[in-house]
């Protein structure tokens, strides 16, 4: 099932699309793949489009990640961190 992302101004700014084996896929607006993000234990990880960490969510203590492993917020932020430039 793909989903729109939305900018502030309610503009479509990419997909996101769930896949098998707890991956979703990220997308711009013209469908381009930004990367994904997988689920990985207690942890849902973001990948750029190829293949390096972007950043992760704990679950245990809902809160984000950057690949440096320094907080950014409270709550599941990944799919802010590749349109974090928009």
């Amino acid at each position: 099932m793909r989903e729109e992302i939305k900018d502030s101004s309610r503009r479509t700014i990419g997909y996101i699309e769930k896949l098998s084996g707890g991956r979703t896929e990220v997308r711009e607006k013209n469908f381009n793949k930004l990367g994904e993000i997988r689920e990985e234990g207690e942890k849902l990880v973001a990948y750029d489009r190829h293949f390096s960490r972007m950043g992760y969510w704990q679950k245990t203590d809902d809160t984000t990640y950057d690949r440096n492993h320094r907080k950014i917020g409270k709550g599941n932020l990944l799919v802010g961190l590749y349109f974090n430039n928009n």
